[in-house]
């Protein structure tokens, strides 16, 4: 298939629950099981935002980037078009998930489906910061990043090539993630940043979550059901440290 100059892509990093380890450092706290209830809650939030994202611009492709070659016709990951991560470290695969839809899309973005509260407007910023349609070129970005709170990034995206070096050179887990890749970024093209944010990946993530403010009028229901769960678990098991 070739570049239609017209389309956008969003590709999700997920796992199977089952065929790979899920959570791991949640689970080390909350318990494996527990931390599997998170991660489907978590997916079904992260498909509701998407879905958001796309009935909002249908040209946009939604794909879920699998972690599992043989997990690509599991039920789970029906709805969507499916792209394997491929072999090798997040760097790797985070290139290869990105080239490989940036061959068939004017531009792709990268988010994981550990943010499940995350307004589905940043997601519409970041899709309307990269599209060339309408705009002069001077006037668009050639990359969008969402920063987290730890120093990571919770989207990644961009209408341009970026040489597999960079993704590779880039330290993940790192307090200076985010920055090394800006830095990174900014050698091929201008980078958009978008609103901060945070991702769920310990039980102090999951805290965070559970003891946000909102107004749960403005959340789709999949993300109003894992903000009630986390302030659940989190409840329960502040209850039972007291006992």
């Amino acid at each position: 298939m070739t570049n239609d100059n017209r389309s956008g892509a969003i590709a999700i990093f997920v796992k199977t629950p089952g065929l790979s380890p899920i959570k791991t450092r949640l689970a080390e706290t909350i318990g494996k099981s527990a931390a599997q209830d998170f991660y489907r809650l978590s997916v079904a939030a992260t498909r509701a935002q998407v879905r958001k994202l796309v009935e909002y611009d249908p040209t946009l492709t939604p794909y879920w980037a699998i972690a599992e070659l043989d997990a690509l016709n599991h039920e789970m990951w029906s709805g969507c078009a499916q792209v394997a991560q491929g072999e090798g470290n997040l760097g790797q695969r985070l290139a290869h998930v990105y080239n490989e839809v940036l061959k068939q899309h004017s531009f792709v973005l990268l988010v994981g489906a550990d943010a499940p509260h995350l307004p589905y407007a940043n997601l519409i910023s970041a899709a309307e910061s990269l599209r060339q349609k309408d705009h002069p070129p001077d006037d668009v970005p050639s990359f969008v990043l969402g920063r987290c709170d730890d120093g990571g990034f919770y989207v990644i995206g961009g209408n341009i090539s970026i040489p597999v070096s960079v993704w590779l050179e880039v330290p993940y887990s790192a307090t200076d993630t985010a920055d090394k890749m800006r830095d990174a970024l900014c050698r091929f093209g201008a980078v958009a940043e978008l609103p901060q944010s945070f991702d769920i990946d310990t039980e102090g993530d999951l805290k965070k979550l559970a003891q946000i403010t909102f107004n749960e009028q403005t959340l789709l229901p999949e993300q109003l059901a894992v903000y009630r769960w986390a302030k659940y678990q989190i409840g329960s098991r502040a209850g039972a440290l007291a006992e």
